[in-house]
């Protein structure tokens, strides 16, 4: 999901759209990339036409869940999250340095 908070929305998504067509550059690819149409997007602040911040929506979220009935956990994460997460973070820079590779 892709939210876009405040600014201009259609200019971020005309960026994101050239990011993934740069990315692809024509491949064939296990999964499917968003349809990005940027002038179907906009910021909530556009849409609610009034000043929002991200730190807003955090909080807002945040309430909204804690009414739902969730609890948000102030834990330290255990090993094994750790470890995931440590196993998700080598994946993403590794998909990243082949990104890299590609565009030079």
């Amino acid at each position: 999901m892709y939210l876009c908070v405040e600014g201009d929305g259609s200019e971020r998504a005309s960026m994101m759209k050239d990011f993934y067509a740069h990315a692809l550059n024509g491949a064939a690819t296990k999964f499917k990339y968003p349809d990005i149409d940027p002038q179907c997007m906009a910021s909530l602040e556009t849409l609610l036409g009034r000043e929002i911040t991200v730190q807003d929506v955090m909080f807002q979220l945040l309430y909204a869940l804690k009414d739902l009935g969730s609890r948000l956990n102030m834990e330290p994460i255990t090993d094994e999250e750790y470890t995931r997460y440590d196993g998700y973070f080598d994946k993403m820079i590794e998909r990243n340095a082949k990104i890299n590779q590609k565009m030079n």
